[in-house]
């Protein structure tokens, strides 16, 4: 078979080529993909961004809401507060107000003066002065007082008088006794401004006889402890001078005691076996001084605070030698103060008397007189206690027609505490 050809074509075709002219494919342009996917990544972005934005509003809006919560909460805690503090604040007030009128009903020492301030200085010219000074002496013989203030802090004698009230209900003898207490490093105007403490445990020091507050029979144990002043810390004292220190003689309600061996480990005294009850107060002997310690708060008055120095006498501070000199003075003072020991005001109790045939009689300037059968009473039960147990008081406070006396029974003597010159007379008990 003849081969056929075409023109412009060729031969060896199976069939006659289309008169139509050919059709490229269609291709698609390049940048058409790359814009989409472009397209597609910023939609997925922000998508995911919207997402992000969203999860965080809505954390935000939850942490906004607790945060609310977490405001109204403190307002109402802080409400709360003010409420307290308010009752708090009340609640002290109150409490003020029943010291005074406790302080203003049980009164006060019969040395006190009126006066607004604290501190009410002492002279040379009162009588209590060397009362101090003589006590002060016995350990201390080349001591010399440059400056002497009692403390008149009413809210914190009725509160040292309710403790010691509070002995006397549970039938506790307070023991009161009159001893030393240095202050250290602490200013002595932290323990005779506070009005509701004075001695606090909160400041007490770990010693021999465990974490308390103690105080010393002997002054010159508490010398070592006494308080350096500094010219900064005494807006209430005239600024020191060279050499001198400070250091309180205070009242201390000793209460019950027990005597035992040094216990750094002590918290509290003991429990008395035969009663069930702790001790009141711990004592012991150390650097040659009896000491008592006392583990609460309330059991201790500071009396007086004695700024002194040692060494020769300095009469710009210490004007006279001698209570002798003193007293010659134009503006010297006489009062009925006594330091020994502590007066007692007992109530005629016969019932616990061991009876002795026998009457206490005073020597007036008459002839001996015997006192009337109360004062009797109460003078013989003074001296029953004081011979059973030396640490009773030794002194009685009874009234005559006219006048108010101290009886002393270790001493057999009688004052009177009333008359300006504090006569003193004799006294014996006269047996049958």
């Amino acid at each position: 078979m003849n081969e056929i050809c075409f023109a412009d074509v060729g031969c060896g075709l199976g069939s006659a080529p289309s008169d139509s002219y050919p059709v490229p494919e269609p291709q698609l342009v390049l940048w058409i993909p790359i814009v989409i996917g472009i397209i597609t990544v910023l939609l997925v972005g922000a998508t995911f961004s919207y997402l992000r934005v969203a999860r965080k509003k809505k954390q935000l809006k939850s942490q906004m809401t607790e945060m609310q919560k977490k405001i109204e909460a403190i307002k109402n805690i802080d409400n709360d507060l003010d409420n307290i503090n308010q009752v708090v604040d009340n609640a002290k007030k109150r409490q003020a107000s029943l010291i005074m009128k406790r302080a203003a009903l049980q009164g006060t020492p019969s040395t006190w003066i009126e006066s607004p301030e604290t501190l009410v200085p002492v002279t040379p010219e009162d009588e209590e002065y060397w009362s101090v000074f003589e006590k002060m002496r016995v350990t201390i013989p080349n001591v010399h007082i440059s400056k002497l203030w009692r403390v008149q802090n009413k809210s914190l004698w009725s509160y040292y008088s309710f403790h010691k009230d509070r002995l006397e209900m549970n039938n506790i003898q307070p023991n009161e006794r009159r001893v030393w207490h240095g202050t250290s490093s602490l200013d002595p105007s932290i323990v005779y401004a506070d009005k509701m403490d004075g001695f606090m445990m909160q400041f007490a020091a770990k010693g021999f006889w465990g974490r308390g507050i103690y105080f010393a029979d002997k002054a010159s144990y508490s010398k070592n402890y006494s308080h350096t002043p500094v010219k900064s810390q005494t807006s209430d004292r005239p600024a020191p001078k060279k050499a001198e220190l400070e250091m309180f003689l205070t009242r201390l309600l000793v209460g019950k005691e027990v005597e035992l061996n040094q216990n750094m480990a002590l918290t509290v005294p003991p429990i008395d076996s035969k009663t069930g009850m702790k001790y009141n107060s711990v004592t012991g002997n150390t650097a040659g001084s009896q000491v008592w310690i006392v583990y609460e708060n309330g059991r201790a008055y500071p009396e007086y605070l004695v700024r002194y120095y040692v060494g020769s006498r300095d009469e710009s501070r210490s004007p006279y030698e001698s209570k002798k000199e003193a007293s010659k003075s134009g503006r010297w003072r006489s009062c009925s103060f006594e330091l020994d020991m502590p007066t007692s005001n007992l109530q005629p109790n016969s019932s616990q008397l061991t009876v002795r045939q026998g009457f206490w009689e005073y020597l007036s300037d008459s002839g001996w007189v015997a006192y009337d059968a109360a004062n009797q009473a109460l003078i013989e039960r003074t001296f029953q206690d004081f011979s059973v147990t030396a640490t009773s008081s030794s002194i009685v406070v009874i009234k005559g027609p006219e006048w108010e006396y101290e009886v002393d029974v270790a001493k057999m003597q009688q004052k009177n505490t009333q008359h300006p010159l504090c006569t003193e007379r004799e006294i014996r008990f006269h047996s049958t």
